[in-house]
C-alpha cells in the first residue's frame, strides 16, 4: 500500500493513504512549489516536484459600473474588467451578476453583453446574458451571467476578462449597468 505525503516548506507532513485523501489534502493544501514524497513498503519512489492548477482559492470581486456610454461602445471598445493575471496563469470567471438599471429608453441590438478573454474570438465567450430580457427591458433587472455551454471555452493564458457585445454596438437606450464579477487566478499547468 502507498502512503502519500505532502511536505509543505516550513509546515507538517499531510498524509493520504488512499485517492480520496489525496485529491482532498491537495485541494487543502498550498501544494505549489511544494513536494509530494510517495514512499511504498517495496520500493523507494522517490521525491517529485509537483505544480497544480491550484493558484489563488480565494475569490476576487470586483464590481464594474457602466454608463450609458460604456454600454454603446461594449463592440467597438470591449471594457477590461479582469487585468492580466500573469505569465503561466488564467483568470477563471467563477459567478457574474449584472444590475440594469433602467432609464427611459430600452436598449436595443448589440446581443450581449458577454465576458470573454482579451484577444479570444467573439465567439468564444465566457457567459453571456440574455439581452432581451436584461438590457432590452423596459424595467430594472438583475441577473446572472450564464456560463457558455454550447462552445468550448478556450483558455488563455495571461489574458485579462473583456465585457462585450457580440455583434454590434447596442443603441439608443440610457440605463446604466453594474456587474459583479467573482474570479479565481489559476495556474496553467
Amino acid at each position: 500500500m502507498q502512503t502519500i505525503k505532502l511536505k509543505r516548506k516550513g509546515g507538517a507532513a499531510m498524509e493520504a493513504v488512499n485517492t480520496d485523501k489525496f485529491y482532498h489534502a491537495l485541494k487543502h493544501s498550498n501544494i505549489v512549489d511544494d513536494l509530494i514524497i510517495i514512499n511504498d513498503i517495496h520500493f523507494q519512489l522517490g521525491t517529485v516536484d509537483v505544480e497544480t492548477a491550484g493558484g489563488s482559492d480565494t475569490p476576487q470581486t470586483v464590481i464594474i459600473p457602466h454608463s450609458s456610454a460604456d454600454a454603446q461602445t461594449w463592440f467597438s471598445n470591449p471594457k477590461l474588467v479582469v487585468p492580466p493575471p500573469g505569465v503561466g496563469k488564467y483568470a477563471r470567471v467563477t459567478d457574474v451578476i449584472g444590475k440594469y438599471n433602467f432609464g427611459t429608453i430600452p436598449y436595443t441590438g448589440g446581443f450581449g453583453p458577454y465576458l470573454k478573454y482579451a484577444g479570444a474570438s467573439p465567439a468564444e465567450q465566457i457567459c453571456a446574458f440574455n439581452n432581451s430580457f436584461f438590457f432590452q427591458a423596459p424595467n430594472s433587472r438583475i441577473c446572472t451571467g450564464i456560463s457558455n455551454i454550447t462552445n468550448p471555452l478556450v483558455i488563455v493564458e495571461n489574458a485579462g476578462v473583456e465585457l462585450y457585445a457580440q455583434i454590434a454596438n447596442p443603441a439608443n437606450g440610457d440605463g446604466t449597468f453594474i456587474f459583479i464579477i467573482k474570479y479565481l487566478i489559476q495556474n496553467i499547468f
